[in-house]
């Protein structure tokens, strides 16, 4: 027997998410432009979405109709309240069928929701990062331990790279900082914040 610790989730709006191709709930909350810590509740059963119109936007992005998306959660959500998690036994033989990230979830502290945003944070750094000259780009991922490079370096060591002075490496770090936080860039980023 393994003690599993059993955690209910809006099926429906997770169905949805992947049918449409997103990739997480931090990819959908940028597209949609609605709240990602709102968004989270709602899957995790903690919170309904009154908003009229967030409702009507998630339906048209998601391709589903009100009663999937939300009358069925809140009529469960007035009935019982918050969702509670339920811990249990439960045989070892039952796992055999899931899938990868089930298991991933079982065996490891880490939320799989949390990995999935990280992900998706990588990917949104990543498309940043693309319109920045390569010197500049490539510099920023050696001194943050970013992309290629498993370690921060140092000024001094990208300084050697470049055959440029230390000074110069911090100016076109500096350079690379402000292009990231011009609005086009930032906006993308912002979700995580």
């Amino acid at each position: 027997m393994i003690r599993a610790e059993l955690k209910f989730k809006n099926a429906a709006f997770i169905n949805s998410l992947k049918q449409n191709g997103y990739k997480s709930i931090a990819e959908f909350a940028r597209i949609s432009g609605l709240c990602y810590g709102t968004l989270i509740e709602y899957a995790n059963l903690k919170k309904v979405i009154k908003n009229v119109k967030q409702r009507q936007k998630m339906i048209e992005l998601l391709d589903s109709d009100e009663w999937t998306l939300f009358l069925q959660y809140d009529e469960l959500l007035e009935k019982e309240g918050v969702i509670k998690t339920i811990a249990t036994d439960v045989p070892v033989n039952k796992f055999i069928s899931l899938t990868s990230k089930e298991v991933l979830q079982l065996e490891s502290n880490q939320n799989i929701e949390h990995t999935t945003d990280t992900e998706s944070l990588k990917t949104d750094i990543t498309k940043s990062l693309s319109n920045i000259q390569v010197r500049t780009k490539d510099v920023l991922e050696m001194f943050f331990g970013m992309g290629d490079y498993e370690r921060n370096y140092s000024l001094e060591e990208i300084a050697i790279k470049y055959k440029v002075k230390r000074e110069r490496v911090r100016q076109i770090k500096e350079k690379g900082i402000r292009q990231l936080r011009h609005d086009s860039r930032s906006k993308r980023l912002e979700k995580y914040t």
